[in-house]
C-alpha cells in the first residue's frame, strides 16, 4: 500500500462512525479535494473520449474523407436525396478543416 493509499484509508476511518458507506466515500472525496489531491478515476473511457481521440488521428480522418469523396462521386450517389448529398459535402468540409496543417483544430 502506497503513501497515498494510507492517507485515503486514514480519512475513511476518520469519517463519522454512523455514516453509511456512500457518505464515507463522499467524505473521503471531499477531504482529498480539500487537501488538493486529485481523485483517482478507474472507470473505462467514455465513448466521447474515444471520439475526441479519433479527431486527432490524421490517418483515419484522411481515409474517412477519401471514402466520402468516392461515395459522393459514385453514379449511384447522384440519385441520392439532395439533403443526404449536402450532409456528405458538409462532412467532407469539416474533415478538411481538421486535416489542414495550417489550422490547429483538435
Amino acid at each position: 500500500m502506497g503513501e497515498g493509499d494510507g492517507v485515503h484509508h486514514k480519512t475513511a476511518v476518520e469519517a463519522a462512525p454512523d455514516a453509511s458507506e456512500t457518505q464515507r466515500a463522499i467524505q473521503v472525496l471531499l477531504e482529498n479535494i480539500r487537501r488538493r489531491r486529485a481523485p483517482v478515476d478507474n472507470s473505462p473511457p467514455a465513448p466521447v473520449d474515444s471520439a475526441l481521440d479519433l479527431l486527432r488521428d490524421r490517418a483515419v480522418l484522411s481515409k474517412a474523407r477519401e471514402k466520402l469523396l468516392l461515395k459522393s462521386k459514385e453514379k449511384s450517389s447522384l440519385s441520392l436525396d439532395v439533403v443526404f448529398r449536402a450532409r456528405i459535402s458538409a462532412m467532407i468540409g469539416v474533415l478538411n478543416l481538421f486535416l489542414d496543417s495550417k489550422l490547429s483544430y483538435t
